[in-house]
């Protein structure tokens, strides 16, 4: 029997013998977001903050995704901010 698993939003064909097949097979994970991502790893770091390099370091996602999900975060009111002793780096807290 061919049933449709759009339950879940598969939109794919399944090959099973009834129905309750479709039903018991495991949900699909969905992965981080990107923001998701940047707000656990500077969640992570606690007091001492992260700037937008070391979350390139650490998260491996490439600057420009980093800086576009801070860039949101700050304008959702999720991140706190502090400038280094130089005052150019800013430094995320949350």
């Amino acid at each position: 029997m061919m049933c449709s698993d759009m339950i879940r939003g598969a939109y794919k064909v399944v090959k099973t013998d009834t129905e309750k097949d479709v039903l018991d097979q495991p949900d699909i994970i969905k992965p981080d977001s990107i923001y998701e991502v940047v707000y656990k790893a500077i969640k992570k770091s606690k007091s001492n903050g992260m700037t937008n390099s070391e979350l390139t370091q650490s998260t491996h996602i490439h600057q420009r995704r980093i800086r576009e999900a801070t860039q949101a975060l700050k304008l959702h009111g999720k991140l706190k901010i502090k400038n280094c002793r130089c005052g150019h780096t800013p430094i995320y807290f949350i």
